[in-house]
């Protein structure tokens, strides 16, 4: 059994504020870390990012960040004509209802990723997933 722990703090200035601590337990996890190369390399277009597998409700976290965020980076779940998610903040989900969010018709087993960005402001963009899953369901 693995521990995932997950602390938060959100506040509006003058207004409310939450913070929460929570661990969850897994049976393993993943971590990957990737590259998604700048156009016009042809990686930079629907990058395929092999998942942990496993059936439905066996994820319970996920994870994905990036050394840069914004309309130009973006990802589909698990095909490559599935709806496109842009990585304009770190996107973390919590627990089996969070993660079902994620994609409710099947489990996450793929993400294919896209950097569009092109010209002078063209980077490569360094993204990490972390996935939390039960490995005996």
């Amino acid at each position: 059994m693995v521990k995932i722990i997950v602390n938060t703090n959100i506040a509006v200035p003058n207004g409310p504020a939450f913070a929460f601590h929570q661990a969850l337990d897994v049976d393993a996890y993943d971590m990957i870390d990737v590259t998604v190369p700048a156009p016009p390399d042809a990686a930079a277009t629907d990058k395929k990012i092999e998942l942990q597998p496993g059936g439905a409700g066996q994820v319970q976290f996920i994870a994905i960040v990036s050394d840069w965020f914004g309309d130009k980076l973006s990802y589909k779940i698990n095909k490559k004509t599935a709806d496109v998610r842009v990585l304009d903040q770190p996107h973390v989900l919590s627990g089996a209802g969070a993660v079902s969010l994620f994609d409710n018709a099947s489990p996450p087993t793929a993400l294919f990723f896209t950097n569009a960005t092109s010209g002078a402001t063209a980077k490569e963009a360094k993204v990490q997933i972390l996935i939390g899953r039960d490995a005996t369901p």
